[in-house]
């Protein structure tokens, strides 16, 4: 038996349409089919529609998160994933796994690294050009800071005499070299120029991404 509902005497918000509110609502197995005018719902009333006097009252819907990065999810799901890694050492057996079975050019992506847990010194392009030659790119814990390696820094022309964009920071060394650490908006430089995944890739992170596949 089919679940049909008419709500009257509403009123309902309707943001991309001419007419701004509704007074009816018709459903049918939880699927809206029909709002409008209580007139224009009134031919349903005697076609098996439970009736619902809202009596002026605003309608909304459930209040249900369907605020999803469901794409993003599934891409985040193929990178390194370096929380809670509590040394510096221990990374490099991760990265060194994950970049084993790239293709030359291919980048290394991650996140979810945090230097609280190592000590007061930032890492530095040097750690990760010894592991590979493929550009890496690895986002913080907190998403406000980039580590790279000279392959990401060569491949965005990142370099000495490249200065910092408005709000950010191209960390240099004594010789005024980049080290690899990107702050803030200066994450944008390299984020901005990797690669987007193809559409296969684009698909098949949809469906890591979905909560039931």
């Amino acid at each position: 038996m089919k679940n049909k509902k008419i709500f009257i005497n509403g009123n309902f918000y309707l943001p991309y349409q001419r007419a701004k509110r509704a007074q009816a609502l018709a459903v049918e197995n939880g699927i809206v089919t029909g709002i409008g005018a209580n007139v224009d719902i009134r031919h349903l009333w005697r076609r098996g529609y439970q009736r619902y006097d809202l009596r002026n009252m605003f309608a909304v819907p459930a209040f249900t998160d369907a605020h999803l990065h469901l794409m993003g999810v599934g891409i985040l799901s193929k990178q390194v994933n370096l929380d809670g890694v509590d040394s510096l050492e221990k990374i490099i057996p991760i990265i060194e796994k994950a970049s084993s079975g790239l293709k030359p050019g291919q980048w290394l992506k991650g996140r979810g690294w945090n230097k609280n847990l190592w000590g007061d010194d930032f890492p530095d392009k040097s750690i990760l050009d010894k592991i590979t030659d493929n550009p890496v790119a690895l986002d913080s814990k907190d998403w406000h800071l980039l580590w790279v390696n000279s392959a990401a820094l060569k491949h965005c022309r990142i370099d000495g005499n490249t200065p910092d964009p408005p709000g950010g920071v191209i960390e240099k060394d004594k010789d005024g070299n980049p080290t690899g650490i990107l702050k803030e908006s200066a994450t944008d430089l390299v984020s901005d120029l990797i690669p987007e995944a193809s559409e296969a890739d684009q698909d098949a992170a949809l469906l890591r991404g979905h909560p039931i596949v």
